[in-house]
């Protein structure tokens, strides 16, 4: 049986265009969190990631939203550059937004980023988070241009950093291909990601409001004319622990009739930097919660999670 995620059902609405629709399918791996539990690592590795964060490097400068990815599970391909050089990443609508002080431009909930050919090249650690990554060779792409800024990403688990770069994005398994596409070539992952089968991330979000902000992927392909309706669909596939190659479907510039079905729910969001909107209400074994909650819809996690504190008191009644 099919299930949608939380609102994977919803359509997300941007701004106007025409031209195609695009299908990416996507495939669900295991996570690190269940690769954790499966070890029987999980105490083990909450108890050293709480020390990582209390002796952590100080987030000074910096105002930031912070989240862990332990729970990526939905994956797929892209490819940068010609002749086309391919990564696997998370394309995630609930990534962290942050805003620095510090004049280093930051990725937030827009952003693509890839690891460089260089990066890891300055770690004394022979463990470098890039080692067995696929990395980005700009000197082999005749459509690469350098930007000139550094960027910085700081998450609840680490950061990465690198700098900027242009070039020509395209969406594998498709014809959708952006051209001119901002894109972090990072020189230095935290050791988290050693752990993570990812390349990188490429961010659903909504561009952050300053002038040097860079275009995020799909605002980037409605600007140039490159999808039919300015609206993705995102069909995650329900599946239990484990890795599949069939995890779901992503639709740049229309619906999806085929797993959505025929009703389709607008729902107002209440704040433009993630996909956030209001919750009618959670209903647990006859017990109705109507608390105004307000919920992201991530498609770069596989669980429905929220505070502790909410989730003791939906506990309590499970």
């Amino acid at each position: 049986m099919q299930y949608f995620l939380l609102l994977a059902q919803f359509i997300f609405l941007i701004s106007l265009s025409n031209c195609v629709v695009h299908k990416m399918s996507i495939a669900r791996r295991e996570t690190l969190r269940e690769e954790l539990y499966r070890l029987g690592k999980i105490r083990e590795y909450a108890k050293l990631l709480t020390q990582t964060r209390l002796t952590g490097e100080s987030s000074e400068g910096t105002v930031q939203h912070v989240t862990d990815f332990h729970d990526f599970a939905y994956f797929g391909n892209i490819t940068l550059g010609d002749p086309q050089q391919q990564f696997l990443v998370v394309l995630d609508t609930g990534e962290v937004r942050i805003l620095n002080r510090k004049g280093i431009l930051n990725l937030g909930s827009s952003s693509l980023w890839v690891p460089d050919t260089s990066c890891g090249s300055n770690s004394f650690l022979s463990t470098s988070a890039c080692r067995h990554k696929h990395r980005y060779n700009s000197k082999t792409s005749k459509t690469y241009r350098k930007d000139g800024r550094f960027f910085s990403i700081r998450y609840g688990t680490g950061s990465a950093m690198g700098f900027l770069g242009f070039d020509t994005l395209c969406f594998w398994g498709t014809s959708l291909c952006v051209k001119n596409q901002t894109f972090g070539q990072a020189t230095m992952l935290a050791s988290f990601f050693a752990r993570q089968s990812i390349d990188g991330i490429l961010g659903l979000g909504f561009p952050l409001r300053t002038a040097d902000a860079a275009l995020p992927p799909f605002i980037n392909a409605v600007q140039q004319g490159l999808v039919e309706k300015p609206i993705f669909t995102v069909y995650l596939e329900h599946h239990g622990p484990g890795s599949y190659p069939n995890g779901g479907i992503f639709t740049y510039g229309g619906e999806d009739p085929e797993n959505c079905g025929d009703v389709i729910k607008w729902q107002p969001l209440t704040r433009a930097a993630y996909w956030q909107f209001k919750l009618d209400g959670i209903e647990v074994k006859n017990v109705h919660f109507r608390d105004n909650w307000e919920a992201i819809s991530d498609t770069g996690s596989s669980f429905i999670g929220g505070p502790a504190i909410i989730i003791e008191k939906i506990a309590a009644v499970s």
